[in-house]
């Protein structure tokens, strides 16, 4: 991510214009590459929390997550 304006109103499109939701009673969890910057984690946890004013924000990796759903979408409950 390098520019921020065109993300926060996509991010409002996505929440407001697509769900419905209100963000403020939601919390968000976002999938990232291994190789996201530093720079772009902070960019987006900003517009989480003070665009949006969000609660919670948990940036997971896509590794883990994609390992987590194989797992469980392959296990018997």
């Amino acid at each position: 991510m390098t520019e921020g304006e065109p993300a926060a109103q996509l991010l409002n499109h996505i929440l407001h214009g697509r769900l419905g939701i209100d963000p403020t009673e939601h919390p968000l969890m976002i999938t990232e590459p291994a190789w996201n910057t530093q720079k772009a984690r902070e960019m987006l946890t900003e517009m989480v929390f003070e665009g949006e004013k969000m609660p919670a924000l948990y940036f997971g990796s896509q590794g883990v997550t994609s390992a987590y759903v194989l797992i469980c979408v392959s296990s018997c409950v």
